[in-house]
Formats: C-alpha cells, sequence, structure tokens
C-alpha cells in the first residue's frame, strides 16, 4: 500500500522527469534549428542535452517503479537501472568538465582553440572522453564487491574529480582575465570588465548548481552504511529521496545554466517560445470566432 508521502513523493519525480524531458528537448529543437554558428561549443551543449533526455526517460522513472512504488524487478532489471543510473548521472557531470575546459582553451589559449578545437572532428573526439569515463567508473562500480568501498569510489571518482577539474578550468580562466585587463586601456576597460562580470556569474551558477544537486548525494552516497546503523529507516528513506531528488534535478538545471545563461541560446528559446504562444492564441481565437 502507498502511503500519502510516497504518492507526494512520486508526483514530486514524475513532474521533474517531465520537466527534464521537456527542457532539453527545447535546447535540442534551438540548437539544431536556430543556432547556425557557435563552433564545436553547441554540440557539447547538444550532447549533454541528449544525456539529460535520457536521465528523465530512463532512471527517473525507473527509480519510482521500483523505489517508491517498491515493484520487485528481476535482479538484472535492476542492475541495468543502476548501470544506467551512474552512466548517464557521470557522463552529464563529465559534460560539465569538457564545456569549462573548452572555455579554458578559448580563453587562455585562443589560437590553438579557433584552429583545432572548433572543428566537428575534433568535437566528436572530445564528446567520447564523457562517454569513456562514465563507462569505466560504471564498470569499476559493478567489479566492486564491497559496498562501502563501492559508494566511495563512485563518489569520489564520479562527482569530486569532475568538480575539482571544473573548478580549476575556471580559476584559469578567471585569472587570465584579469592580467588581460591590465593591458587595456582605461577607457575601454569597462566593456572588458562587463565580460569579466558576466564570466563570474556563469561560473557562479555553475558551481553553484553542481555542489546544490551533487554534494547532499555524494555525503549520503558516501556514508550509507554508517547511516544506515544511526537512523530509523523511515527517517532514512526521506534522506535518500531528498539526495536522489537533487541529483537529477541537476539535469534539469543544466540547460538554465549552460545554454539559456547564453545570449545567443537565450534570444533564441524566448523567440521559439513567443511564437508557440502566438500560435495557441491564434488558434483559440479562431475557434473562437468559428463558435460565434
Amino acid at each position: 500500500m502507498l502511503d500519502y508521502s510516497n504518492i507526494t513523493m512520486i508526483i514530486l519525480f514524475s513532474l521533474l522527469a517531465l520537466s527534464c524531458i521537456l527542457t532539453n528537448c527545447l535546447i535540442c529543437y534551438v540548437i539544431l534549428k536556430r543556432i547556425k554558428a557557435d563552433g564545436a561549443f553547441k554540440y557539447y551543449i547538444l550532447s549533454m542535452a541528449v544525456t539529460d533526455i535520457l536521465v528523465g526517460i530512463i532512471p527517473i522513472p525507473t527509480y519510482i517503479i521500483i523505489d517508491l512504488q517498491h515493484i520487485e524487478w528481476t535482479k538484472k532489471l535492476v542492475q541495468f537501472y543502476r548501470g544506467a543510473d551512474m552512466l548517464l548521472g557521470m557522463c552529464s557531470m563529465f559534460h560539465i568538465s569538457l564545456m569549462a575546459f573548452d572555455r579554458m582553451m578559448a580563453i587562455s589559449q585562443p589560437l590553438l582553440h579557433r584552429l583545432h578545437m572548433r572543428t566537428g572532428k575534433t568535437a566528436l573526439k572530445l564528446l567520447s572522453i564523457p562517454w569513456i569515463l562514465a563507462s569505466l567508473i560504471t564498470a569499476v562500480n559493478f567489479a566492486v564487491m564491497n559496498t562501502a568501498v563501492k559508494n566511495i569510489i563512485s563518489s569520489a571518482t564520479g562527482i569530486g574529480v569532475p568538480f575539482l577539474f571544473t573548478i580549476t578550468c575556471y580559476i584559469i580562466v578567471f585569472i587570465t582575465i584579469r592580467k588581460r585587463n591590465k593591458h587595456f586601456s582605461q577607457n575601454s576597460s569597462s566593456s572588458h570588465m562587463i565580460n569579466e562580470m558576466r564570466l563570474l556569474k556563469m561560473v557562479f551558477c555553475v558551481l553553484a548548481v553542481y555542489l546544490m544537486c551533487w554534494l547532499p548525494f555524494a555525503i549520503v552516497n558516501g556514508m550509507i552504511k554508517q547511516l544506515m546503523s544511526s537512523l530509523e529507516y523511515s527517517e532514512l528513506r526521506y534522506l535518500i529521496y531528498a539526495a536522489k531528488f537533487l541529483q537529477y534535478l541537476n539535469s534539469t538545471c543544466n540547460p538554465f545554466v549552460y545554454a539559456i545563461f547564453h545570449p545567443n541560446y537565450r534570444v533564441a528559446v524566448k523567440d521559439v517560445l513567443k511564437k508557440c504562444c502566438c500560435r495557441k492564441e491564434t488558434r483559440v481565437h479562431n475557434t473562437e470566432m468559428q463558435l460565434y
């Protein structure tokens, strides 16, 4: 029997899955139809959006069925869910690190980035890295039998390492921009200060969303055995639900942080939404006129 708290959780996770799919589908449409030239960066955003769509299609609904509705599945299907959940989650995080690396190279080594990293072939090669790393971590996680060691490995390599790499890339970006601004004249420094503040806001949003979504899950995942021995199951259950919800929330937040935050993507998204609203209003008006 499902209690009211479980029903609430099922509704929340279902809405999260729906928003994850819709927002990332919108970004995919904007990139394929509206964004003509943005180098390899648009392919990184597109690949991450596809990964997050898969998160909304596979892990979240399966989590609702297995953990919230408590429907018994076969062992192979449960393992498939665990593997898909870890693979797609890790892949999404490594996409964040890849885009941080791309921004770092674009600012610190602009000539090298323009000649070698803006081509489609290079983008495809770099896009294979998140999938390879995520697959390796998932395979190691399945190979290790000890649950505590398994949780520590997944939290350290899949969450800690990408975060440290991402923050290192953005620190290099910020230092490079500060050094360049010192060489500009006083008259032209205002525009560069504005760009610096925009970049600083984006970096703050990236790291804040990253920590908000993944840090609680990493803590709970790394201390699951200690928590199980010190807390009752009812208390632990809602703690795990909250951490898992925040983890999946990251897939919904990614389009807002990386695509809508960018001026070109933001304008394109607004244009698509306006056209959709205008079409709906036109249809409603035509229906009303026919009825009249």
